[in-house]
């Protein structure tokens, strides 16, 4: 019952800030006292000021929570599930009372983190080159290991699903690939990862008989980013087709195997 009233008072609070800001026009982020203007600060890069394209609609709105959650512990403590009121996508979080929300492209913090005040921290497509790096730069490749376990499944002629892993860190990541093993056009959203809740990818809309290229960029809660190899899969080739594949069982079942 707490829960619910908290959630209808933000609610309403997102909802009678958010006309005044629009019937003002003022977006601009509000004055933040020392206390809230400091490091942990969670807002968008000055110097980025990209257009929106076909390519920046992949930050989504979870895309941008996991990424914050991975980046922002401090603030955004657990993997929330996301909640929608009207215009709102948000995820609230309890230990920390903030809570973080996309509205008409626009990102919202409300909470202690923002003392109190809805606060604008930027438009969605602000974060784009933070949250997926690669996208932006196309030789991005992080000097440091991924280490951890990529899984590929579900294959077909025209897609793939490829599943992340991590050893023990926790954060998030996002998929590129390609056609080459020296430069993948493609980027996946940000989803969030750790070692008992892996990111699942599913890339779609390949050729049917080819070699892709593709890594997996990770940041843990420390902001590290990490790569893995550059790797390879083919798609499903045509029936009759000859190719060689592998076998693998795990050996702990060999106890309960029937050879016979």
């Amino acid at each position: 019952m707490k829960r619910t009233f908290s959630l209808v008072l933000m609610i309403l609070s997102l909802i009678s800030c958010h006309s005044r800001l629009e019937s003002t026009g003022a977006f601009d982020l509000p004055q933040t006292s020392t206390s809230v203007a400091n490091n942990s600060l969670f807002l968008a890069p000055k110097s980025l000021q990209i257009a929106l394209t076909s390519s920046t609609s992949l930050l989504d709105a979870d895309a941008l929570f996991d990424w914050a959650e991975s980046q922002y512990s401090s603030l955004f403590p657990a993997h929330e599930a996301s909640q929608n009121a009207g215009e709102y996508t948000f995820r609230y979080y309890k230990t920390t009372g903030n809570y973080l929300g996309v509205s008409k492209d626009q990102v919202y913090v409300l909470g202690p983190m923002s003392q109190g005040q809805l606060m604008r921290v930027g438009a969605l497509a602000e974060f784009y080159c933070s949250v997926i790096p690669g996208a932006c730069n196309s030789n991005f490749n992080s000097s440091k290991s991924y280490v951890g376990n990529i899984l590929l499944g579900s294959p077909t002629n025209t897609s793939m699903m490829v599943s992340c892993l991590t050893a023990g860190e926790v954060g998030g990541g996002y998929l590129s690939w390609g056609s080459s093993d020296q430069s993948r056009e493609f980027f996946s959203t940000f989803k969030f990862a750790d070692s008992m809740n892996p990111a699942v990818f599913s890339i779609s809309g390949l050729q049917a008989d080819k070699d892709y290229y593709y890594q997996f960029n990770f940041i843990n809660r420390s902001g590290e980013w990490k790569s893995s190899p550059v790797n390879r899969f083919h798609t499903a080739r045509a029936p009759g087709s000859e190719f060689s594949f592998t076998i693998q069982a795990d050996s702990h079942l060999d106890g309960n195997s029937d050879l016979s």
